[in-house]
């Protein structure tokens, strides 16, 4: 595999590839699932907007390797690659050994969860099929958004490109969600649909153009990182605390008892591997912040009442405990 250094000379990069900046928007609208344009229990992938820029992509690509008198074949075993195969040839190995041992022999047919599946559907969504299929998603999604960043984000300016793009879409996802709360607080109204194709309303949840609550959660969260590296990157502050505030108080705001649960996890890994090499100052601080992180969630939890506590625990927390006990039940017999 050829490993491309980025070129910081804008002189050189006046001009971003088109192919390149189709590649970006295709990136960035990636986490934005209020357009699916096709519902699951109709094509059995969701298909979205992101799905359509990505596909003219690959096939830009294709087009472009036939009809090229050399073509690079990537190099699977590199140094950037190695890991990512090794990775899914052990995630083969898993699965035929959970074949060979029976511990796929109970009968879970995810096209029974939605109700009207058309016949594509209900084959993909099968029990049958859906698992291989999971295989070939696990490799596009390394390959496209890993292994094509390498040669798409070659130039300073196709980065700089993709932060500012990813600046915009997530100031239009939060302009939306609070003009949302605030038309329901001011009229009878319904709310934002959480995708394009349904209109179905998620209630006084801040979700903006990210989908479900859930989902806004989560791309809030990312939202954080991402900035954080365009600090790295160009070597600025621009992470400001007003940032951090407005985002975590949106990710509060969606009401999503997964994202608590997250928030749990990554706070007792943090605890479990940084705090035992933290400053003393370091570890006052973390203490302050678990300290109001644990008030927020607690009056997050309480004060939504049955609708945090009643829906969220028992449909997704007793959900995933029953489901895992389940799992163990039938591979010990």
């Amino acid at each position: 595999m050829h490993e491309s250094n980025i070129n910081t000379d804008n002189s050189n990069t006046s001009r971003i590839k088109f192919i390149s900046k189709i590649y970006i928007l295709s990136v960035v609208m990636e986490p934005l699932y209020y357009f699916i344009l096709v519902p699951q229990h109709i094509s059995g992938i969701g298909a979205n907007f992101a799905r359509i820029l990505q596909f003219i992509v690959v096939a830009s690509l294709f087009l472009k390797l036939f009809s090229a008198k050399r073509a690079r074949i990537l190099s699977s075993f590199s140094l950037l690659n190695k890991n990512f195969t090794y990775y899914f040839i052990l995630a083969i190995l898993a699965g035929f050994l959970g074949l060979y041992s029976g511990s796929y022999s109970f009968n879970i047919d995810f096209s029974t969860h939605v109700i009207n599946n058309s016949i594509i559907a209900d084959f993909i969504l099968g029990h049958s099929f859906r698992p291989f299929l999971e295989y070939f998603i696990v490799l596009y999604y390394l390959v496209y958004f890993v292994v094509l960043a390498s040669y798409m984000l070659t130039t300073k300016e196709a980065i700089d490109y993709f932060f500012k793009l990813f600046v915009i879409v997530l100031l239009v996802c939060l302009f939306v969600g609070f003009l949302d709360l605030l038309l329901q607080l001011l009229f009878k109204y319904e709310g934002f649909p959480r995708q394009f194709t349904d209109g179905r309303s998620v209630g006084f949840r801040f979700h903006g153009i990210a989908g479900e609550p859930r989902d806004a959660f989560s791309y809030l969260m990312l939202s954080l990182g991402i900035f954080a590296l365009r600090d790295i990157w160009e070597d600025k502050k621009k992470l400001t605390l007003f940032w951090i505030i407005l985002i975590i108080t949106s990710a509060f705001l969606t009401e999503s008892f997964s994202g608590i649960l997250g928030i749990v996890f990554f706070g007792s890994l943090l605890v479990v591997y940084y705090l035992p090499f933290a400053s003393s100052k370091m570890k006052l601080l973390l203490l302050c912040m678990y300290l109001l992180v644990a008030l927020i969630i607690f009056i997050n939890i309480f004060g939504n009442g049955p609708q945090v506590i009643g829906y969220y625990f028992y449909d997704e927390f007793l959900t995933v405990t029953l489901s895992i006990f389940y799992l163990f039940t039938n591979i010990n017999k």
